[in-house]
């Protein structure tokens, strides 16, 4: 058993340089599960007396199997908890309908949660909307494998050839129901995304016709972008796609009735679907269009066997480990130390400066273009992505007596962090996007001294943004949320309207050195409002690309039962039942940034077979 010493080797080899690797933040925005293929388990049971026969030496032999196995995932809350990460909140454990959730909260509200609630602000809800979001991830897949094993011994003992081909019907469903408590009536107040405010009624309607991409504000002077890449299907999203093609030639290099040993060398050709961004929870059937190539180790011994020889014990052992080499996708990103930031909102500010905005005399370098996106419409990339190593290792033990067999095994699937580099570097505009948070975005001429300076009431775009605004709130309202004090609650809305904690905040002039004011109600220097001078713009070296970067680990326990059919032909009939169920990572305390090399996402999952076929 020396070969298995070898391959326990390299395996440690093969990951152990991730331990030198950190990863920058707990959320992914893409969920890269185990192809459907990658599956020894499925492959092994029901023909594992039938396949490396040491009694057909010379021989050309085979056997024809299909498989149709139905899974279905469990654990939805570790899903959640790589989507979303800490902004999950748990429910009570006699709650069972909403379980996972999201908090959908205006800036304007009261008892918001730091680090919790999402800001409405940025899906185009009004400043008092609220509403709570449950998800309740699922993957079902709905799989016909077709194997099939040729003994080559005609050509030379001990050679064969294994190919198998799985046809996937996916559903993938994130389950999102939104509970609207509070649907909010406050408009956007005139400087807050245009110079003269939105009404209610043309503002988003939920948090889920927003996230999905339907609609989006419409107003004069602005132009607010849907949300077209990193969607939330409210609906399941169903497809069908063949796997990969997987062809597996090996050589047994020690075989009789009671023990093989072989190697093989295994290639697997893309034939599943490409990920395109466009939704946060898109389906995947293959293993991301990669093409495969790697060996396999199988050997089986024989432990014991009755005096009659009808029945016998064996132990398999099958391990496979494969380079997945590097394939073209689409994927989105979150900004470096800021996750879930896709979902905040962009602010377009460009040259040349119009009525001379400057911050307490220095000119502004750039200016509000009344122009707002969702932060993934912009940082939605082509990449080349690539995985060093993943490997499937499998352990059965078998019980034969006659005709029929029942097999249970043990099996681990480990898949290294997928390197990523991108693609269309040259297609992201510099210096022209940042962070608006809740930061407002035009100020109002308070006087006009000469005859030929700018009207009183005129407005004035500015660089206002807000580099440290997060998925949970800006920086100008307080993130626990408006006080219910009443006055208290007017003096916070006063000092969030000037912009009173921006970055880089400075006095904001325009014209002939005319001071601008939040809103015309009180034009008093009391009231003027602040711009950043300078604003700092998204860069491409903010994008982090460990945010789409996923690595997986599982363990599997699986069982089968399988029936040789007799028969008085050449061809050997036979049939079995199995199950397997599939353990990824549980959901519990996020780790620290760090603590994972690269997020493990795997799936968990259970699924049961009917699996038939002929030997000849």
């Amino acid at each position: 058993m020396k070969y298995i010493n070898y391959y326990a080797l390299a395996y440690t080899a093969i990951f152990s340089f991730h331990a030198l690797m950190c990863q920058e933040q707990q959320v992914v925005t893409f969920i890269s599960p185990r192809s459907q293929s990658f599956n020894l388990e499925r492959m092994l049971s029901g023909w594992e007396n039938i396949i490396h026969q040491a009694n057909k030496r010379d021989q050309f032999y085979g056997t024809f199997a299909g498989t149709i196995e139905a899974t279905s995932s469990f654990r939805p809350e570790r899903i959640s908890q790589c989507l979303f990460g800490e902004d999950i909140i748990q429910c009570c454990g006699n709650n069972t309908e909403w379980t996972d959730f999201l908090i959908i909260s205006g800036s304007q509200t009261t008892d918001r949660i730091p680090q919790k609630d999402w800001l409405a602000d940025y899906f185009g809800l009004p400043t008092d909307f609220k509403s709570i979001v449950r998800f309740r991830p699922r993957v079902n897949n709905f799989i016909f494998d077709m194997h099939a094993f040729f003994g080559l011994n005609n050509i030379t003992p001990g050679l064969y050839l294994r190919v198998e081909l799985p046809l996937v019907y996916a559903n993938w469903d994130l389950n999102m129901k939104e509970c609207i408590q509070e649907y909010g009536t406050s408009p956007y107040t005139p400087g807050y995304f245009n110079a003269t405010g939105i009404e209610r009624e043309k503002l988003s309607h939920s948090f889920s016709e927003f996230i999905s991409g339907c609609r989006a504000p419409e107003a004069d002077n602005l132009t607010f972008y849907p949300l077209t890449h990193a969607k939330m299907n409210f609906k399941s999203q169903r497809l069908f796609h063949t796997a990969e093609l997987t062809a597996t030639l090996g050589y047994d290099y020690f075989i009789n009735d009671y023990h093989h040993v072989g190697c093989a060398l295994q290639v697997a050709a893309p034939c599943g679907n490409i990920p395109n961004g466009e939704f946060l929870f898109e389906p995947i059937i293959g293993n991301g269009h990669h093409w495969e190539l790697g060996g396999e180790i199988a050997a089986h011994f024989r432990t014991w066997t009755s005096p009659d020889e009808e029945e016998f014990t064996e132990f398999f052992f099958n391990a496979v480990v494969t380079h997945l080499f590097t394939a073209h996708q689409r994927r989105s990103f979150d900004l470096k130390g800021n996750p879930n930031s896709r979902y905040m909102l962009a602010e377009k500010l460009t040259q040349p400066i119009i009525d001379n905005l400057n911050g307490n005399g220095t000119a502004a370098l750039a200016q509000y273009a009344h122009n707002v996106t969702p932060l993934a419409n912009i940082t939605t990339f082509d990449i080349n992505v690539s995985i060093n190593a993943q490997a499937d290792i499998a352990f059965m033990y078998a019980y034969t007596k006659k005709q029929n067999t029942w097999s249970i095994g043990y099996s681990l699937w480990k898949r290294g962090c997928e390197s990523i580099q991108l693609r269309n570097c040259n297609s992201f505009q510099n210096n022209t996007w940042a962070l608006k948070g809740d930061a407002y975005t035009y100020g109002f001429i308070a006087q006009q001294i000469n005859t030929n300076d700018l009207p009183v009431g005129t407005p004035v775009a500015l660089s206002a943004m807000e580099k440290h605004a997060s998925i949970n709130t800006g920086t100008n309202f307080p993130a626990k949320g408006l006080s219910s004090d009443p006055i208290e609650k007017n003096e916070q809305i006063k000092h969030a309207q000037q912009n009173t904690h921006i970055s880089f905040a400075q006095k904001a002039f325009a014209g002939n050195n005319q001071y601008l004011v939040a809103s015309l109600d009180d034009t008093s220097i009391n009231n003027q409002i602040n711009t950043s001078i300078q604003p700092v713009f998204i860069a491409l070296e903010d994008i982090s690309i460990s945010s789409a970067e996923t690595s997986g680990f599982s363990q599997k326990i699986f069982t089968h039962f399988n029936y040789a059919i007799a028969s008085d032909s050449l061809t050997y009939p036979y049939i079995g039942i199995g199950a397997e169920i599939e353990f990824g990572r549980q959901a519990g305390p996020t780790p620290a940034i760090g603590a994972d090399i690269c997020i493990n996402c795997a799936l968990s999952h259970w699924g049961v077979w009917l699996k038939t076929g002929a030997a000849f």
